[in-house]
């Protein structure tokens, strides 16, 4: 129980990644505000993960495109445990599928909105309140492999499917981008007041993934 006594914040968490790290970090003994945009029955589907390890768990609905709903999130986490240790940012959302020339600027917001300002912003509110209680703790950000040019598929790419997967890539990859500058500017900013950001390794994991062991990000938390 190397996390015991820390109360871990999970965004995404009534499915896929999300659902397998919150009950990676009750198996850890840590607590876990499960947040869900639009899945509950996922969502209580982790819940049960979470009690059956021990620990207690408090499902949140919030739509992270939304900043108000951003702040009612976190609020909500640290009125029912009290405090919040541990902020995993794992939403996200891969947008429309269609064709490059059918895509609206509603499509391409829904993506920026969840993905970008979804994160920016529930690690603003997060960082808030470690300042404000004048406590410590972690921020992992989960990210998608495919940002990375080298990960792409030339022959599906530029043969069958370049426009879309273009799309995709461009869209993640200035998502990327900006998470990552996010995590070094607060990772500088925050230092002296003990609060570690990082990234987890790029790893083959499926969205629909069923279990995780994350080995390498709880020996980061352990510290």
């Amino acid at each position: 129980m190397k996390l015991e006594g820390k109360v871990a914040l999970v965004t995404g968490s009534s499915q896929g990644i999300g659902q397998a790290i919150a009950t990676r970090l009750a198996q850890e003994g840590a607590d876990v505000v499960i947040d869900y945009r639009s899945h509950p029955d996922g969502a209580k589907d982790t819940l049960a993960k979470v009690e059956a390890t021990g620990r207690n768990g408090h499902i949140v609905q919030a739509d992270l495109s939304s900043v108000s709903n951003v702040r009612k999130l976190v609020s909500e986490g640290v009125q029912h445990f009290g405090k919040l240790d541990i902020l995993v940012n794992n939403a996200g959302i891969d947008g429309k599928n269609a064709d490059f020339w059918n895509i609206t600027e509603a499509d391409y917001d829904a993506v920026l909105n969840i993905n970008l300002k979804g994160t920016f912003f529930t690690t603003q509110a997060f960082v808030q309140h470690l300042i404000e209680t004048k406590r410590t703790g972690k921020i992992i950000n989960i990210s998608a492999r495919d940002t990375s040019v080298d990960t792409l598929n030339y022959d599906q790419c530029f043969v069958r499917d370049f426009v879309p997967s273009a799309l995709v890539f461009l869209i993640r990859a200035d998502v990327e981008i900006v998470r990552n500058f996010l995590i070094e500017t607060l990772a500088l900013q925050s230092q002296q007041r003990h609060m570690d950001c990082f990234k987890p390794p790029q790893g083959l994991i499926p969205a629909s993934f069923g279990s995780v062991q994350c080995k390498r990000c709880l020996a980061n938390l352990y510290q």
